[in-house]
């Protein structure tokens, strides 16, 4: 049994080869020409694609540094304009609970009359 079937590969692979030579659209010439290309596309679109990964990778390991430095300035500095907020808006806050508390008196006022 597998006689007959490497028998009938090696019969269909000669057959379809003759075939294929037959029937090709281009000469062989042209034919390993084209092959030889697509390789050497694939081959340079690879190399382009490892040389794209590689600057990304060092696009973020920069990235990475700069974050690590910027954050905790940002941080410091964004905790210090919170304080001074809060130390500018205290005295406000207060004023205006004061006056607050005036108009809800003066309405008390006038409601009990």
């Amino acid at each position: 049994m597998i006689k007959k079937f490497a028998k009938g590969l090696l019969v269909g692979s000669i057959v379809g080869g003759g075939l294929g030579l037959l029937f090709a659209p281009k000469k062989g010439k042209e034919t390993r020409q084209g092959v030889i290309d697509s390789v050497d596309d694939a081959t340079t679109t690879t190399t382009d694609l490892t040389k794209s990964i590689q600057r990304f990778n060092e696009s973020l390991v920069t990235l990475k540094k700069t974050a690590a430095e910027v954050i905790p300035v940002f941080t410091e500095d964004m905790a210090d304009t919170v304080d001074e907020f809060k130390f500018q808006a205290e005295p406000r806050m207060k004023e205006i609970t004061k006056q607050v508390e005036k108009i809800q008196n003066t309405i008390d006022k006038k409601t009990n009359v």
